[in-house]
């Protein structure tokens, strides 16, 4: 993860966060991995859906709850890292 500060001013903090695609990727996996066990699909087994399935049919809903917690995530730890307290509510923009 990259993180660069570009505006610094008052209580006024602007900072850019780049999420190595591998990143998102590999949580994706562990995500669809995890469901596999416990998603319950007609004409499979129970446990037995292939991933490449649950990619087709949840990828995008398992895609954004895995950007929802890298933001909340890397936001959180890139402010207490940083020693700072958030003043209010971040704003994030994709």
């Amino acid at each position: 993860m990259q993180v660069t500060e570009t505006l610094n001013s008052g209580l006024k903090r602007e900072i850019k966060i780049t999420v190595p695609a591998g990143d998102m990727e590999a949580k994706l996996m562990a995500r669809l991995t995890d469901a596999r066990n416990k998603v319950r699909i007609n004409g499979f087994r129970p446990g037995k859906v292939p991933v490449q399935h649950l990619r087709k049919v949840y990828g995008k809903s398992f895609m954004a709850e895995v950007v929802n917690e890298i933001l909340n995530d890397s936001t959180r730890s890139i402010i207490t890292g940083r020693g700072e307290k958030a003043a209010m509510q971040p704003e994030v923009i994709m």
